[in-house]
């Protein structure tokens, strides 16, 4: 009779149970990790995005409107810089997270924040405007961005 030698058992009963801990360590993995991880994933906790505005920032704002009307293409600049900040301030003041006025826009996005898209367009001129020295930004283009800033902030209550 054909005898199997004994470190042949030891090595298969070695692999069964490797397997079976290897198995059991991916079912768990699945079931309690992966799993309910995909379940969440792009849902976002619920969060309440009423903007919020402090007179502070109403009186800010009212000096923007103002500065729309100018002739001056350097001074449109400068009021284009001042009103991120004060949208960055708008941004902050209603709970939304982030270190950066990208990522206080991405979360804007994510909560559905009324015009958080054109708001990254104006985020970007800004950004553009500050970084970039070849950048060259006419009257129009000027005054029209921040005339749909200034819509959005009318929608908002300012």
């Amino acid at each position: 009779m054909f005898e199997i030698p004994l470190y042949i058992i030891i090595i298969t009963l070695f692999l069964a149970i490797c397997l079976t801990i290897a198995t059991g360590y991916l079912f768990w993995r699945y079931y309690f990790v992966l799993k309910p991880a995909l379940i969440y994933i792009g849902k976002p906790e619920i969060k309440d995005v009423k903007i919020e505005i402090n007179d502070y920032l109403k009186g800010h704002w009212k000096e923007i409107r103002i500065a729309i009307t100018s002739s001056d293409v350097s001074q449109l600049k400068l009021t284009i810089i001042e009103a991120d900040t004060i949208i960055e301030d708008i941004l902050r003041l209603n709970n939304l997270a982030g270190e950066t006025m990208a990522a206080l826009l991405s979360e804007a996005s994510l909560y559905g924040v009324i015009g958080a898209g054109k708001l990254w367009r104006f985020h970007r001129i800004r950004n553009s405007l500050v970084h970039d020295t070849a950048f060259k930004l006419d009257l129009k283009t000027a005054r029209d961005i921040l005339q749909e800033v200034d819509e959005i902030l009318k929608i908002w209550g300012f």
